[in-house]
């Protein structure tokens, strides 16, 4: 066994490898056995035997019709599981593969329902909760289920459609018994179940947590702000929500929507999850003139790719509907930038890219001072540069992310009617053109070991890989940073002119 293994594995989970193995589901996985005839359960993704894995993976995704699009494995390695049970190597119990679980915090609320002398586990799935809590308490269990899990009005008071809401509409809530790890795993799933994860998964116990609440949307969006800061923040409590005031959890809202351009700072108007959702990416005429206060009073609001069609359109709206038609306006410019981003990349050019990225705030622990959690407000920021391995591998994630998802945003885009109208424009083609040649030139301004060490980093096929990588291009930046100043113009120049043809062809 490689070192990793040397653990003592659950004889439970020893009958299910030699299950999984045998059963015809996996026909055909490269490499099944090792040359002492024991199994090889574990590969590196980005190993020989790991590569054709995946391709194996990507030929039963075909076979299943799932499109290959994010999440594509775990999709694939749910749905040909032949049982949709997994045994966890560490305590031999079985959970299920399916998002059926109540996570931490719906399920302690569960736990707390007045009257219930019922405690719930980890291992409770939410068909049998549901069962339970309304066999207990009746009407008033629907009532709590219905609260918990924010059914709305027009859901009937039948178990059977209160399941199927939770499990098709409340995805959040809910956690599958085991994470997938496709192709790493042999049946692609991690070894250990959600029962032992926290206790295995270093990077998982409680003071590694921090970095998981950070919001994912700022690295996708390539939004600029203190990220890190932002994203502490936005853990909110118990309070009246200001637009339907009703009392609930609060929830931190962007006041000017990442999606749309806006920095991720530390700032944010409270509302509950479900005015939250409901606003989705867009604004009312009351945040336009939030933000223009703000930038009066010398904050920055907007990402600096964004500041042209921002500047253009802030001062337009008059009531509610001409802020929507803002919000729509920003989205299409939003889709453009996602869009010229992903050309400099696809043409290597990720060094220059990398500039434009902040992994500088990972390395801080972050303080508020006299917080208030119901508001979002605060006396003042206290950060304490650190250096902690977690803080380096947070880096590297928001790198990778930003990068990866600018592929993920072209397939998004490549057949929206506006953005092929802007981009196919000669002139902004000419721009572009003019870009990539200034790029190719002025190598003198470039890094190349950066270059390359990234374009070979987001062609591999593990996370770990990838970031491990990320890590040697960053430390190699941060001592040889390179801007290209001529690129940096003919940049902003291509973006102020796709502003003002958005605006033109669609206000």
């Amino acid at each position: 066994m490689a070192t990793r293994q040397k653990r003592s594995w659950h004889s439970n989970f020893l009958d299910y490898m030699d299950f999984i193995v045998g059963h015809p589901t996996y026909a055909g996985m490269p490499n099944p056995f090792k040359s002492d005839g024991s199994v090889r359960w574990v590969v590196t993704g980005n190993s020989r035997i790991g590569r054709a894995r995946r391709e194996w993976w990507d030929r039963k995704r075909e076979d299943l019709n799932i499109p290959k699009d994010r999440g594509w494995l775990s999709k694939a390695a749910r749905e040909l599981h032949p049982t949709g049970g997994k045994i966890c190597q560490i305590c031999g119990k079985e959970m299920k593969v399916y998002y059926i679980y109540p996570r931490k915090r719906p399920l302690e609320t569960l736990n707390a329902i007045r009257g219930l002398k019922i405690e719930f586990t980890i291992f409770d799935e939410i068909d049998e909760i549901v069962e339970k809590v309304i066999e207990h308490l009746g009407d008033r269990g629907f009532d709590n289920i219905k609260r918990i899990f924010k059914i709305p009005n027009n859901i009937i008071k039948i178990k059977a459609d209160y399941k199927r809401y939770i499990v098709e509409e409340c995805r959040t809530k809910l956690s599958p018994g085991a994470m997938s790890n496709a192709p790493d795993r042999f049946d692609g799933f991690h070894t250990y179940n959600r029962c032992c994860r926290k206790e295995q998964d270093t990077g998982r116990h409680s003071e590694n947590l921090e970095r998981y609440i950070e919001d994912r949307r700022a690295y996708e969006h390539w939004a600029e702000g203190d990220w890190k800061a932002a994203s502490w923040l936005m853990k909110g409590e118990n309070g009246i929500c200001p637009r339907c005031e009703k009392e609930t959890t609060l929830t931190a809202d962007h006041i000017g929507p990442i999606s749309l351009g806006f920095m991720h700072r530390p700032k944010f108007q409270p509302l509950c999850r479900k005015c939250n959702s409901a606003k989705n990416n867009r604004m009312m005429l009351s945040d336009i003139k939030q933000l223009i206060t703000d930038e009066e009073s010398g904050d920055e609001v907007i990402s600096w790719h964004s500041k042209p069609i921002w500047d253009l359109l802030k001062y337009k709206p008059n009531n509610d509907h001409d802020a929507r038609k803002v919000s729509r306006l920003m989205r299409i410019y939003n889709h453009h930038v996602m869009e010229v981003f992903y050309i400099i990349s696809i043409n290597g050019f990720k060094d220059f890219l990398i500039n434009f990225l902040n992994p500088e705030y990972a390395y801080y622990s972050i303080e508020f001072i006299n917080l208030i959690r119901k508001t979002f407000q605060y006396t003042e920021i206290i950060k304490e540069k650190g250096s902690k391995k977690q803080y380096e591998n947070n880096a590297a994630r928001y790198v990778r992310i930003a990068f990866e998802s600018l592929e993920e945003y072209h397939s998004k885009t490549i057949d929206n009617r506006r953005v092929k109208q802007i981009m196919g424009d000669r002139e902004v083609k000419n721009k572009l053109h003019s870009l990539i040649k200034s790029l190719e030139k002025n190598e003198e301004y470039s890094n190349l070991k950066v270059r390359n060490i990234l374009n070979e980093a987001l062609e591999k096929t593990s996370k770990t890989s990838k970031e491990d990588m990320i890590k040697m291009a960053l430390d190699e930046f941060n001592e040889n940073p390179r801007k290209n100043r001529q690129a940096e113009k003919i940049l902003n120049d291509t973006f102020d002119l796709i502003a003002r043809k958005i605006v033109a062809s669609f206000w």
